[in-house]
């Protein structure tokens, strides 16, 4: 109730929200991220829908779900979105030059982005996931703090 407030209601305004919320941190502490979702149309929805309604246990293994669980029940909803972007850091490979293979357009780049992203989540270990998103949540940017979380659900509901 407290980690993601609405975001399992019938108009799951919550999930929403927090989307939004995502957005805003992936700007500002993944710039690299939001420039190529911009330029590829991967929509930020994409990924919070199965990471923030079932709190990553869809696609990751049972070691990696329990150590982002840990760090939920320590350290509450900026330990969420921490690890929303610790898992997007460290498993959404950005592409290191024009010479990878892409798809024709645009949406078969976004496809071919996301299957990679899939592949490495499913593979994912703890190691260094905590870690990354101990980094989010003290370090960068002066972390990712209650108040932000706080800021920032505010801001994205009154808009």
């Amino acid at each position: 109730k407290d980690l993601l407030p609405g975001c399992h209601y019938p108009d799951l305004h919550g999930l929403f929200r927090d989307t939004g919320v995502a957005d805003i941190l992936i700007q500002s502490f993944l710039p690299r991220h939001a420039m190529l979702f911009e330029k590829t149309g991967i929509q930020v929805l994409w990924f919070t829908v199965d990471y923030f309604l079932t709190l990553g246990s869809n696609t990751t293994s049972l070691p990696f779900i329990a150590c982002l669980w840990d760090l939920c029940f320590l350290w509450g909803p900026r330990a969420l979105f921490s690890g929303f972007l610790a898992m997007l850091d460290l498993y959404f490979e950005l592409p290191r030059s024009d010479k990878e293979p892409k798809g024709e357009s645009e949406d078969d780049e976004s496809e071919w982005l996301m299957k990679k992203f899939k592949v490495a989540l499913a593979e994912a270990s703890p190691d260094g996931f905590a870690a990354r998103t101990a980094e989010f949540l003290h370090e960068r940017q002066g972390g990712i703090s209650d108040e932000l979380i706080a800021t920032l659900r505010a801001s994205v509901t009154s808009t």
